[in-house]
């Protein structure tokens, strides 16, 4: 109940806003139009997670992303990047960063302080700052010219990530196993 009485009290903002700044939202509506056309197979739930749940945090950052968009033309963001995507310094500190993850054992560390939780993430540096952390990898707390966010998930057995949209086009996240 609490959660429909949520997205009423959303769409009823929206509506708010369109009667008040139809231009504005109007606008507002097709950058996330434009934003959410990056997705492959649209449909009903897609639009619905997009505008409604999910993708709020993303819709509210679009025309952000739709000027990275703007500004990078020629090159169009691939959406998924292989490492061998990125220029040699980029792939030398991810690869440093994944070596020291290997070398710490840092997701053998994780598994141990989560237990049984379905899934758990640390930070150790985030946009360029330390975080102070339950894991000691003073390797991660020096100053890297390219990466400014390191932060690690892991999952139990058969869990995942629901669908969800990356907020921020100027970040790459990389996955590895």
């Amino acid at each position: 109940m609490k959660k429909i009485a949520i997205k009423l009290t959303f769409i009823a903002l929206l509506l708010l806003l369109l009667i008040t700044f139809p231009t504005f939202s109007i606008i507002y509506l097709l950058l996330g139009l434009y934003d959410v056309a990056r997705n492959s197979g649209w449909s009903r739930d897609l639009l619905k997670r997009y505008f409604l749940s999910k993708g709020i945090l993303t819709w509210v950052l679009s025309p952000l992303n739709v000027l990275f968009d703007i500004v990078s033309l020629p090159f169009v963001n691939k959406k998924i990047y292989q490492l061998s995507d990125l220029p040699k310094d980029y792939q030398a500190e991810v690869n440093e960063i994944i070596d020291i993850a290997k070398r710490e054992k840092i997701t053998e560390q994780l598994q141990d302080k989560i237990g049984n939780a379905e899934r758990g993430m640390i930070f150790f540096k985030w946009y360029g700052q330390n975080s102070d952390t339950t894991l000691s990898v003073d390797d991660y707390h020096k100053p890297f010219k390219y990466i400014r966010t390191i932060g690690i998930s892991i999952f139990n057995n058969k869990v995942s990530t629901a669908k969800h949209f990356g907020p921020f086009r100027p970040t790459l996240r990389v996955l590895y196993p």
